[in-house]
């Protein structure tokens, strides 16, 4: 069996004499396919001949036009400059919203021979039928303005071929009708013209090749009777229709030659990569790796590195992927925080990702602009980010004179001087380096056509296209055609065969390929006038999809069914479903759907304990245990491990929004400033707090957020419910001490620690037991420990009769747990009240610790707990090993 390109040279050789061949032009669809062919013509040293021409079909048009192609750039800059003609208010950033749907539009127009006067007459009457009556007198600004576009784009068709005619340029459907519409004039020297593999012929290429035909031409052609005999397969449809005597017949190599055909289903886009791995070393064959979703080109390109087999990206690298190119863009779409010249905490974090900027600035100096201590700040002034780093400053500036510059010709000049100091963070990596030597390269391209035709955009637009630009261009990857593995999209794949082929993404959201759903001419229309349809659009996918089949021997089609990519991802493509149940029929193809094993989610990372482990156990028991630190344990032993015995520092992220963590802080200094050490609480005293409250908690939230962003959005209306909450405490109070009587306050965040010895498997160690005890009452009924929450706790939670339960009702533990240690501290023999004051629970905020029944905790009852807490302590010391625990939904480090 012979690829499709050995077919044609075979043919070629056979029927042609030898010393004509150089008098051949074959025309081919890619550039790919031209070095595929070029190669089999060299190859063929049995018989000597000087090589025909070899050109890809848009380079041949374009060499007979009196045209000069231009840019989609170029093109849109044109397009806007003939649309201010029409409309002098049209802005460019409201033009470029829709000037990709009218290029693709009118290029549709050009290459299909429309007549663009019925056309566009057409499409106006449909505009007033579906939307309003121009007859109507109550039109909306936006009515009236619809109505308007639509009326004007015929003549902005118009004006655009024009300017374009004249200028002598053109877009590819404007150079292809041209030659269409005056063939004797262009081509009438042409002869001996050889069109390799073409299937979806718009009307102007039909005309251009027939015309050719006769002048000793042919059109050789890669189908299928697979499809092309089923009238209502649709990658045979263009075939069908343009069917002729000289096309050369329909293979038969689908349902002839032996093929082994496998499926399979993935659980997520990286383990699709995964199984194209794995059948790829399996064996020492050649891949062509047919990628339905480009965009993972680069991870699959990485990912088969491994294999040691030679690999070529052809699509290449985009330099959108590249380092500087995310940086360049990350700062400049940072308009907004050079215009308000604040920087918030989240913008440094992803400034701070960037691999250039983590090495030039102090991670640690970055951090203390923003908190320090118990003091944070979510936004920054921009100068005290400037002052960490010359080259920080030299960033800023750059940007304000790019944002703020009112002189828009200068915006290519100012962009280039910001990517000179880009470029000085990247010395070392010469790809980085080449990246930003096009980005300027592509900044002073957009400058000269603006330039080209006087048209003066605003900075934001500049920018906009500058980015668009330099994120389209792509690097060659190191790797050759006829590398081992060919990593290519489908449209990459036309004319070139390929033995074994792992197809990627064959999902319904890119198999077959969308075409955008944007389009200036309803389908009934396209239909009316030949534009090709959504169907016919489809149909080139399936062409393209389906000829792949034609010599391949072995073809692995693989979809990923992840639930969180959304409805389209999930859809495995109707082409799996049609191979199924298509080709399962015939007796050459065996088709195999393989179960791939659910990755599994529910493995528990752990550290397996052992001597340097317990070492660093015994070290922080002697250094100080506290409550906090048992019932990180509990909940799971693995964030313990991480924060209490490998010392791994917890994030500290100011955010917008105050979390949990950042109310509680400030709540309890408010209380703290409110209920001072040595004040005595009276029912006078009560009515000058709650005088005091307003101004106390506004200072004490300043001081704690310099940024005061406790004031804005839904962060004043939580500042607003805690006041409240604080509020009704202070009315309660005033009932309690009617009913209890005054009290004392001894001392407030008060750390208490008491030092001792725990036996652990029998060898006495060293213990420091350590807890800060958010306030100490003297009471008529003797001392009482008070613990502030900021959140909403119920009697249940601090009643107990057991210490087991105690694992289960942490704020009772942290109770027990300071009653211990004031005891022992104090050489307290006495029964003693432990209280929780809960601000959200409005009815019954002070809750008295209960155990066994009494709201006093007995003074054997604290001995007890010590003898309890000391067993739990020393089986941390004996545990096997830190695991994650899949109930713990709060971890911070693991």
């Amino acid at each position: 069996m012979d690829k499709f390109l050995e077919f044609v040279v075979n043919k070629l050789l056979k029927e042609k004499p030898l010393s004509e061949i150089h008098q051949y032009s074959l025309i081919v669809p890619s550039q790919r396919a031209k070095w595929h062919l070029k190669k089999l013509l060299l190859q063929n040293k049995k018989k000597v001949y000087i090589l025909p021409e070899l050109q890809t079909i848009q380079n041949y048009f374009n060499s007979k036009s009196p045209l000069f192609p231009i840019s989609n750039l170029e093109a849109n800059f044109i397009l806007f400059k003939e649309a201010l003609k029409l409309d002098r208010q049209l802005s460019y950033n409201d033009f470029q919203i829709q000037s990709n749907v009218l290029l693709k539009s009118f290029n549709d127009v050009e290459r299909n021979l429309i007549d663009h006067k019925k056309l566009f007459q057409e499409l106006n009457n449909i505009s007033e039928l579906e939307n309003w009556s121009l007859n109507e007198n109550n039109l909306s600004k936006n009515q009236e303005k619809f109505i308007f576009q639509f009326k004007q784009t015929g003549e902005l068709f118009v004006e655009f071929r024009k300017k374009l005619i004249s200028e002598k340029k053109g877009t590819s459907g404007l150079i292809n009708r041209t030659i269409a519409e005056n063939l004797k004039k262009y081509l009438l020297n042409e002869k001996n013209i050889i069109f390799l593999g073409l299937n979806a012929l718009s009307k102007s290429e039909e005309l251009i090749i027939n015309y050719l035909k006769e002048k000793n031409g042919e059109i050789l052609v890669d189908v299928d009777n697979f499809y092309v005999k089923n009238q209502n397969h649709e990658a045979g449809y263009f075939y069908r229709k343009n069917q002729n005597t000289s096309y050369n017949p329909p293979f038969d190599k689908i349902s002839k030659y032996p093929k082994n055909i496998g499926i399979y289903a993935a659980n997520s886009s990286n383990q699709q990569i995964e199984i194209a791995k794995e059948i790829i070393s399996q064996n020492s064959k050649e891949y062509a790796v047919l990628l339905m979703d480009e965009s993972i080109g680069p991870i699959v390109y990485q990912k088969l590195l491994t294999t040691k087999k030679s690999i070529n990206l052809a699509s290449g690298l985009k330099y959108k992927n590249f380092e500087n190119q995310k940086l360049i863009t990350f700062l400049l779409e940072s308009e907004p925080i050079i215009s308000t010249k604040k920087i918030n905490y989240q913008w440094v974090e992803n400034l701070m990702s960037f691999s250039a900027i983590k090495s030039l600035v102090d991670r640690k100096k970055i951090n203390k602009l923003f908190i320090q201590g118990n003091t944070k700040r979510y936004e920054i002034d921009i100068e005290k980010l400037q002052k960490i780093h010359p080259l920080m400053e030299k960033i800023f500036q750059c940007l304000t004179n790019i944002f703020m510059s009112l002189e828009n010709k200068k915006s290519a000049s100012r962009i280039n001087d910001f990517l000179k100091i880009i470029e000085s963070l990247y010395t070392e990596n010469l790809k980085e380096k080449l990246s930003i030597q096009i980005s300027r390269e592509e900044a002073g391209k957009i400058e000269n056509l603006l330039h080209q035709y006087n048209l003066s955009l605003d900075v934001k637009d500049f920018i906009k296209i500058f980015i668009k630009e330099i994120n389209s261009k792509s690097v060659v990857v190191s790797g050759e055609n006829d590398a081992n593995i060919q990593i290519i999209g489908l449209l990459e794949s036309r004319l070139i065969d390929y033995e074994n082929i792992i197809f990627l993404s064959c999902n319904e959201e890119f198999l077959p390929s969308n075409p955008s759903s944007e389009d200036l001419f309803p389908e009934d229309l396209k239909k009316h006038f030949g534009i090709p349809s959504g169907y016919e659009r489809q149909a080139i996918s399936a062409y393209y999809f389906y000829r792949c089949f034609h010599f391949a021997k072995n073809i692995d089609l693989i979809y990923v069914k992840e639930e969180s990519k959304g409805l389209n991802f999930n859809e495995p493509s109707r082409y799996i479903r049609q191979v199924e149940k298509e080709m399962r029929e015939l007796k050459n193809i065996r088709i195999n759907n393989f179960k791939v094993k659910i990755e599994n989610s529910s493995y528990t990372h752990q550290v397996i304990n052992n001597e340097l482990i317990r070492e660093l156990i015994i070290k922080w028991i002697a250094k100080g245990v506290s409550p906090s630190a048992l019932m990180k344990y509990h909940n799971c032993p693995l964030d313990f491990y991480m924060k209490y015995i490998s010392k791994i520092e917890e994030k500290k992220e100011p955010e917008r929004y105050l979390n949990s963590l950042d109310w509680g802080i400030a709540v309890h200094k408010t209380l703290e400033n409110l209920f001072y050490q040595n004040r005595k609480i009276t029912a006078i005293e009560i009515q000058k707090i709650q005088n005091e409250l307003e101004s106390t908690m506004l200072k004490t939230f300043n001081e704690f957020f310099l940024d005061k962003r406790y004031s804005i959005g839904k962060n004043i209306l939580i500042y607003h419910h805690f006041k409240k909450c604080i509020e009704n405490l202070l009315k309660i109070e005033l009932n309690r001490i009617k009913l209890f009587g005054d009290y004392q306050i001894l001392e407030t965040e008060k750390t208490v620690s008491n030092a001792s010895s725990i036996s652990i498997n029998g060898d006495k160690r060293p213990i420091k037991l350590v807890g800060q005890i958010d306030r100490i009452d003297l009471t008529n009924d003797g001392i009482r420990l008070v613990d502030y929450k900021t959140g909403l706790i119920s009697k249940s939670e601090i009643t107990l009769n057991g210490f087991n339960q105690l694992h289960k009702k942490e704020k009772a533990f942290q109770l027990f747990f300071y009653g211990l240690l004031w005891n022992e501290k104090n050489l307290n023999m006495k029964d003693i009240s432990c209280q929780i004051i809960s601000l959200k629970n409005t009815i019954s905020p002070h809750l008295d610790l209960n155990f066994n029944k009494n709201n006093k905790i007995k003074n054997h009852s604290i001995i007890d707990f010590k003898k309890w807490l000391f067993l739990n302590i020393e089986s941390i010391y004996n545990a096997p090993s830190f695991s994650h625990i899949s109930e713990s939904l709060f971890c911070q480090l693991c």
